[in-house]
């Protein structure tokens, strides 16, 4: 069962995914031992987690569409798990009415979306058809999310992150444990795990196949 220290510790998190525990304790009112040792209760548990994925409206480039999907009788749930293993789809929900499933695709462009909607989408095994309808503007998504648990006050005193260095070289330092490299940089050595999930990652879109 979460409570409220867990919501807070989430909250706290989606506004710096790669805080030190230490900087989290005081505005959550406990140790930096306590929130790690509740971090790695909801992550193991599947809980919570820390990720990342682009924004077409933010980087200036890209397509997203929303793909209605119609199966045959009995194969949304076998063509949702075969998408769901496509880096296009970003998410995939079991509707109700003339679609059984709702798909949201992106793509670098609109030619490479057409392909994987025709090449890959209709020639699943048990898709009859589907119908895309493109995304012309996101008014709000999910990062865009506010409302969490914690107050103006612990807002506050949390602040938005820190910029992101990428690529500091280590110099003779390359041999050093990875706290010492961490502390070095500012961090703790209880956030690097948290740092790597967060940071983006690219793969290459697939052309089609099974």
């Amino acid at each position: 069962m979460t409570d409220e220290l867990d919501l807070a510790l989430v909250d706290a998190l989606r506004m710096d995914p790669r805080a030190p525990w230490s900087r989290l304790a005081r505005p959550l009112g406990v140790d930096p031992a306590t929130l790690s040792r509740r971090w790695a209760r909801l992550t193991a548990a599947g809980d919570a987690w820390v990720t990342c994925y682009p924004s077409t409206d933010r980087l200036g480039y890209g397509v997203i569409a929303l793909v209605e999907v119609e199966c045959l009788a009995n194969q949304a749930s076998e063509v949702a798990a075969r998408l769901s293993r496509d880096p296009q789809t970003a998410s995939i929900e079991l509707v109700t009415g003339s679609a059984d499933l709702l798909l949201t695709v992106a793509a670098t462009v609109r030619p490479e979306l057409g392909r994987y909607v025709l090449d890959r989408i209709g020639a699943l095994p048990g898709v009859l058809r589907t119908r895309t309808s493109l995304v012309e503007r996101t008014v709000r998504e999910g990062s865009r999310w506010r409302d969490g648990a914690l107050d103006t006050g612990q807002r506050a005193a949390i602040g938005p992150p820190p910029p992101l260095t990428v690529g500091r070289p280590l110099g003779r330092s390359s041999s050093r444990p990875t706290g010492r490299c961490w502390r070095r940089w500012g961090r703790t050595a209880g956030c690097p795990t948290r740092s790597w999930r967060s940071a983006p990652a690219c793969r290459p879109p697939l052309s089609g196949g099974g």
